[in-house]
């Protein structure tokens, strides 16, 4: 597993007992990572060796030639690197290389305040130990590896054990609104409860004050007893002075639609004048083709009557001249 492409190489301070040095990489002495042989049978890291090989052509340590496509992978190397016991990386490490035992964190509490948080922070850190071919299914799981927020537009990071109560509190979470059941991320709830349609609203016109929900805004401007509205005579009051105002304008409004009235009778005498030129030129047309028409079977029946007589003529003549 620690061949695996992507693996980051191994803090020293990570194993148990202190690794072979013929487990180390040539160029870089650190842990083996993707191990690659060549035919002297030194061990390189695949990333390192690749390094050196885009730039020389010869082996790090015996300086023969080499070439990428001489390189070896080293199953051996890995297996015996996956058999070595390490600590978690997110282990409490001192400046010894050592992790640090509660015993201790209480001793240096003692001591005082500042030493005290230092050796708490020491301690709440990961005690796994295990088989480096067990690393990665640790990592997956490990409380202290930092991790990062699942929702999007959130960059925070964190250890995996703050993880749970990070997401009750992100504020790029997803939420559900209780009244219309649409999703809406946290940052955006007041700009969803400004147009949530199952929100309570109150009417803004001054003197009403009634409740209603936002989707029932337009039904209730329709019926708000304080909304101005225009009647067809031009005058402006209130919807609850509606009576009042028929009752005060009735000669008014007669002027009106009388008005609208005549107003009416001259615009459809004209639209009936207009229908009235457009069907005449309509029939003009059709009576000039007509015309043309009725000479065209003129002429034709001229011509039949000419060609009957001259065929008539045609045969007397014949008869004649036999007798």
């Amino acid at each position: 597993q620690l061949a695996r492409r992507g693996e980051r190489k191994m803090d020293t301070r990570e194993f148990i007992e202190t690794p072979d040095e013929e487990l180390k990489c040539g160029i870089c002495k650190e842990v083996l990572v993707e191990p690659r042989c060549c035919r002297e049978g030194h061990f390189f890291c695949r990333k390192c060796i690749m390094a050196w090989l885009a730039t020389k052509r010869t082996c790090p340590i015996g300086r023969q030639r080499l070439l990428s496509i001489q390189l070896a992978r080293g199953r051996l190397a890995e297996r015996m690197i996956e058999k070595l016991r390490v600590r978690c990386r997110n282990a409490a490490f001192d400046e010894d290389g050592e992790t640090s035992s509660v015993a201790e964190g209480e001793a240096a509490g003692a001591a005082g305040s500042g030493a005290n948080r230092r050796a708490e922070k020491k301690q709440k850190r990961c005690v796994w130990t295990g088989l480096v071919s067990h690393r990665s299914a640790h990592f997956r799981v490990c409380a202290f590896e930092t991790v990062g927020c699942p929702h999007a537009g959130c960059k925070a990071r964190m250890d995996r054990r703050h993880l749970e109560s990070h997401r009750t509190t992100c504020p790029f979470r997803e939420e559900r609104c209780a009244k219309c059941r649409a999703t809406f991320v946290f940052l955006d709830k007041t700009k969803h409860l400004d147009t949530c349609p199952k929100a309570l609203t109150t009417c803004t016109q001054e003197g009403c004050g009634e409740s209603f929900l936002r989707e029932d805004a337009q039904k209730h401007a329709q019926e708000c007893p304080m909304q101005q509205v225009t009647c067809f005579c031009g005058a402006k009051y209130l919807r609850r002075d509606e009576a009042a105002h028929e009752r005060s304008a009735i000669g008014v409004h007669n002027r009106v639609l009388l008005r609208k009235l005549r107003e009416q009778k001259i615009d459809f005498n004209l639209r009936l004048a207009a229908q009235a030129a457009l069907f005449e030129n309509k029939l003009r047309k059709e009576k000039a083709k007509l015309k043309k028409r009725i000479s065209r079977l003129q002429e034709r029946l001229n011509d039949l009557m000419t060609s009957s007589s001259d065929d008539s003529s045609s045969s007397s003549e014949t008869s004649a001249d036999s007798y």
